[in-house]
């Protein structure tokens, strides 16, 4: 698959953020399941992307239980940054 098929759902995932949950984890298995092809540096921001995305907890019943765990609009943040980092490694 290519990157920017993956950018493409992220650029979904800020707009429309209401299945955040099921996008996160279809965005993760895109980066870890598939190969992808494009920019290696492209590839390395969506790896680390996906394990950032491993600390994303949509309740806060279990985000109360470890500091780590964060809430949509931090892992709205991630996304949107990973998208300026991608836009900025494809110049």
């Amino acid at each position: 698959m290519d990157v920017s098929e993956v950018v493409k759902l992220m650029q979904e995932i800020v707009r429309d953020r209401r299945a955040l949950p099921e996008a996160i984890a279809s965005l993760q298995q895109l980066v870890w399941k598939e190969p992808l092809t494009g920019s290696s540096a492209v590839q390395e921001i969506l790896r680390e992307l996906a394990y950032d995305l491993e600390y994303y907890e949509p309740d806060p019943r279990a985000r109360a239980e470890d500091s780590s765990f964060y809430d949509d609009e931090r892992a709205v943040a991630e996304i949107e940054e990973a998208l300026t980092r991608i836009e900025r490694a494809q110049q």
